[in-house]
């Protein structure tokens, strides 16, 4: 069951509802849903071919793992369990946690990594940083006036596609990536003569 200030929220949110905001949530709720996902896996093949398949694998497994316990939790979203609370978008299925939430810190996370690898200006580290952290926000903001997620479905959704981003990194770091360098495909072409 959520806590009462957790209706509250999405009720406040809600209360200055209006078309433009509406419209304004629908766009930014597609940060983390498939289409900025299949955009971005793009964007990581062409920039970096070796932490694709790390990016990739992330998702599917946050977002395999999120259904799990979806299925588990069974908790009914906002505009199921509450008069009060209007649903201003689409979302079926189970509440927590937040599959938006999941995906956009998975890919958000991502994003810094990438950046901290190959970018040398400090100002671009911090900016990139900024904008990931707004990007994840503004998500998990979205997916509450719309009436489809209680703040603790997006806390869980963040924690989660941390968990899973932050460990894989780790985990590449210290196996995968001197174990992938050997292949042909990942070698530079000076490696290879």
């Amino acid at each position: 069951m959520p806590m009462e200030f957790e209706v509250k929220i999405i009720e406040y949110l809600q209360a200055g509802a209006s078309g433009f905001w509406t419209v304004f949530f629908k766009i930014v709720s597609i940060l983390g849903t498939y289409v900025a996902i299949a955009g971005l896996l793009c964007a990581f093949f062409f920039i970096c071919k070796k932490r694709f398949l790390l990016l990739g694998g992330s998702l599917g497994l946050g977002l395999l793992v999120n259904l799990i316990l979806k299925y588990i939790i069974k908790r009914d979203r906002p505009y199921v369990a509450h008069e009060s609370i209007m649903c201003l978008g689409t979302g079926s299925g189970y509440s927590l946690p937040s599959s938006h939430a999941v995906c956009i810190t998975i890919l958000a996370i991502f994003l810094c990594y990438i950046v901290f690898y190959k970018a040398s200006k400090k100002s671009t580290k911090i900016l990139t940083i900024i904008a990931s952290v707004l990007a994840i926000i503004m998500v998990c903001l979205s997916r509450m006036y719309l009436g489809l997620h209680y703040f603790t479905d997006v806390c869980t959704g963040v924690a989660l596609g941390a968990i899973v981003s932050i460990t894989a990194i780790i985990v590449y770091e210290k196996f995968i990536d001197k174990w992938i360098s050997k292949w042909k495909i990942f070698q530079k072409k000076e490696d290879k003569e």
